[in-house]
């Protein structure tokens, strides 16, 4: 189950028939090219998120991908137990916390290109809060009705996808069901992945509002130190 979790965790003319179509006018958008553009507005507005993986790891916080900031409140496995995480990201400088242990309990920093690919790059331009990866990852979609969609995820392509780890489940892996909605303006405001026919009872899913921009601060030096070796190495898996 927790192989699966780090698998998982985004549209006048005339003629002499009224009922012909004017022949100046654009085909409506099909479902991959709504899905897409829903998913694209992550990268454009504030966003406040929610994520969940199986029970097993779990995410809430504020995006800003057009000025690179995000703080995050993150709790997952680590060292065998659950590990209440905090995060924040401007440009490229990223702060850590690690809640309960006393050795990380001060805001360790590191750069962006240390955690990318990881659960914490999430001031990712190009991959806010990882979501695209996953909305990229998306091998079949149809509308399942207004602000709907339905289709399959290829969770082989996630970077943390590893074929020894996941066995027979590989073959499975690949067309994964998952639902997703829009709002009114055609945002993506929720993606859902169902993972229940590999490990009973398991969705990755997660939502998302559109929110005025909010302004993260550094810590202050005093709270800060260099993030330890051993965590970074940890964090990369």
């Amino acid at each position: 189950m927790a192989v699966l979790a780090a698998v998982a965790i985004g549209l006048s003319g005339c003629g002499s028939d009224g009922d012909a179509a004017p022949a100046t006018s654009a085909p409506p958008a099909s479902a991959e090219e709504q899905f897409a553009k829903a998913s694209l507005a992550l990268t454009t507005q504030p966003v406040q998120f929610s994520m969940e993986v199986g029970g097993q790891v779990a995410a809430n916080g504020w995006l800003d991908m057009t000025g690179r900031q995000a703080t995050v409140v993150a709790s997952l496995p680590f060292g065998g137990k659950t590990t209440e995480m905090n995060a924040l990201m401007i440009g490229d400088d990223v702060w850590l916390k690690v809640k309960g242990n006393p050795r990380l309990a001060k805001w360790m920093h590191t750069t962006a290109a240390d955690v990318a690919g990881t659960t914490f790059d999430m001031a990712n331009p190009k991959n806010p809060g990882g979501v695209l990866g996953l909305v990229n990852a998306v091998n079949k979609v149809q509308l399942a009705g207004p602000g709907l969609f339905q289709g399959t995820v290829d969770m082989t392509t996630s970077p943390t996808y590893d074929p020894s780890k996941v066995g027979a489940l590989a073959e499975n892996l690949r067309a994964v069901p998952f639902v997703a909605s829009t709002d009114g303006e055609g945002r993506l405001t929720s993606f859902e992945v169902d993972l229940s026919q590999l490990v009973p009872g398991m969705v990755m899913a997660a939502t998302y509002s559109y929110v005025t921009p909010v302004t993260v601060s550094a810590p202050p030096a005093d709270e800060v130190t260099a993030m330890p070796a051993d965590l970074l190495a940890a964090i990369r898996g």
